[in-house]
């Protein structure tokens, strides 16, 4: 397997606007499986979403098998009120 952390993407809008972006890890498969991992830190449930937003849109472009999102947070009591 092959595994390659900071997948570094750049995205062109319109307005030539860019937006850079980093997939965290990348786990290639022998069998051409690909699985992404996005690892965040995040308490904030608006950063936390956008996340989430992109971490998908990685894996339709790179056409992975699965996407692990794995969200640390040290924020007392979240398990009793997760997003």
């Amino acid at each position: 397997m092959q595994i390659t952390d900071q997948w570094y993407f750049i995205f062109y809008k319109s307005n030539k606007k860019v937006w850079h972006r980093y997939s965290d890890i990348v786990i290639d498969l022998p069998s051409g499986q690909r699985i992404i991992l996005e690892l965040i830190t995040i308490t904030n449930n608006v950063d936390l979403d956008k996340h989430f937003d992109w971490t998908y849109k990685y894996a339709k472009l790179f056409f992975a098998k699965e996407t692990w999102i794995i969200h640390f947070t040290c924020e007392d009591e979240y398990i009793k009120k997760p997003h």
